[in-house]
């Protein structure tokens, strides 16, 4: 039975205009359909992966689950290094050109595999040679060199991921991604689990490798089914022809998560370093991890709106492009406005779930709930961004909103404002962001008379 199916079922009569409206317009069939799949598929999945960092959380402990945290940012902060923005690429060029250039796609598709390999090894390679040098002189925790050394692996690892995340994005597979979250999330319950029994922190670690390798050979095995549903065939030999969009598009991309991760990992660096620094970045990763499930269903909805205007922009269809970015900025307003109150409101008990030492952590959790709406706006205008390839403006923008966190961050830890400080630098750094965001689209306003996204 399809969607459309059983939405027309069992819609209430008080939802049947809207409902009708929707299925008479493509653009919005497409963003229900894949938002739903991806919300309600991978909403389940990161459920479940949910439970498990909670009892994580309850087996190791405030501090532990701080320096678990701590390993997982590094090696996130080195993946933007590696993966070159590969990702985001896949997806623009992927979407743009599948039904107009299948060569091309399969030589991008190349490019992105082989530039992936290279570069996630050179930087793991690196990366597992300064574990001793950061955890002595950037982390202070020397304890941790083990641990850390996995996360070169690790690195390596989800940097293939995400651009293997890329291409199935591309494809516009919101079904099958979805599906690979739902499998994850069920696995991740036992494995976290075992693993942090068996092993404590290095348990953790451990069994977070194993989930990733695991989440990888899944995402192979769908892309290998729609390469050959869209007749697309991977092309190595003559990937060297499409190494022009590296500079135009990947090179600014990864510029932005480079910058962005970096001064992010620099001020948690920050917030480590203060008096009861580690059971502060506790709190602060307790109150992500709440944060992230906040965000959860609008961050889908963008990995559905890429695809779907780097398509509609490559065919100059500019009247469906605009109408899908309001649709999109509308949509996502509804979503976080539902869902922030009643975090905003159980926070205090929320937060008791990881333990009762993380109970006074819910005014982090608190900032963090008015964050997500500054994050998903400034996430939309990225999106308008990148789907029109104009990667190196959005790479000045997140520039100057991430020195504005660093220096704001810098002002308040050493006012010992712990996790909050941290939290307060990045809303600070996301409102500057959405500033220059209103000025650039004022001037462009005024020189063209009007609006022209």
């Amino acid at each position: 039975m399809s969607l459309s199916t059983l939405a027309d079922r069992y819609c209430p009569n008080i939802c049947r205009p809207f409902l009708n409206r929707v299925q008479n317009s493509p653009i919005g069939k497409r963003i229900v359909s894949g938002t739903f799949w991806s919300v309600v598929g991978s909403g389940f999945g990161n459920m479940f992966t949910f439970i498990a960092i909670v009892l994580v959380a309850r087996i190791l402990g405030r501090e532990t689950f701080g320096d678990f945290g701590l390993i997982q940012s590094t090696a996130a902060t080195f993946v933007t290094f590696s993966g070159f923005g590969i990702g985001a690429t896949a997806t623009k060029y992927i979407a743009e050109l599948v039904h107009t250039d299948k060569l091309r796609v399969g030589r991008i598709i190349g490019l992105n595999y082989l530039f992936t390999l290279f570069s996630s090894a050179i930087v793991a390679i690196i990366f597992y040679f300064s574990v001793p040098w950061i955890c002595e002189t950037k982390i202070g925790s020397v304890h941790l060199t083990d641990e850390m050394r996995w996360g070169a692996l690790l690195l390596f690892l989800m940097t293939f991921m995400s651009t293997q995340l890329g291409v199935m994005s591309g494809f516009q597979d919101f079904k099958g991604q979805a599906a690979i979250t739902f499998i994850i999330g069920i696995l991740s319950i036992p494995i976290y689990i075992t693993c942090t029994i068996l092993g404590n922190l290095h348990g953790t670690v451990l069994g977070l490798l194993i989930i990733t390798v695991i989440n990888a050979l899944i995402n192979g095995i769908f892309i290998f089914k729609n390469s050959r549903k869209f007749y697309v065939r991977y092309s190595f030999r003559d990937a060297y022809k499409e190494l022009p969009i590296l500079w135009k598009f990947s090179f600014p991309t990864m510029l932005c998560g480079v910058i962005y991760s970096g001064i992010f990992w620099i001020c948690q660096m920050m917030l480590r370093a203060t008096p009861n620094g580690d059971a502060e970045l506790g709190i602060f990763f307790a109150g992500l991890s709440i944060w992230s499930i906040l965000i959860f269903a609008p961050m889908k909805l963008r990995d559905v709106m890429l695809p779907m205007l780097s398509e509609l922009y490559g065919t100059n269809n500019h009247k469906k492009f605009c109408k899908t970015v309001i649709v999109h900025f509308l949509v996502n307003t509804l979503i976080i406005g539902i869902l922030v109150l009643p975090i905003a409101i159980f926070s205090k008990q929320i937060m008791t779930l990881f333990g009762n030492d993380f109970t006074n952590g819910y005014g982090t959790l608190l900032l963090l709930c008015f964050f997500a709406g500054i994050y998903i706006i400034g996430n939309n205008v990225d999106q308008i961004f990148l789907s029109q390839g104009k990667a190196w403006i959005n790479l000045a923008y997140c520039v100057t909103g991430s020195f504005v966190s660093f220096f704001v961050c810098y002002f308040l830890i050493t006012k010992n404002c712990g996790s909050i400080g941290l939290v307060l630098a990045m809303i600070a750094g996301h409102l500057t962001r959405m500033v220059f965001w209103v000025v650039y689209f004022s001037l462009r306003s005024i020189n063209k008379n009007q609006v022209n996204i």
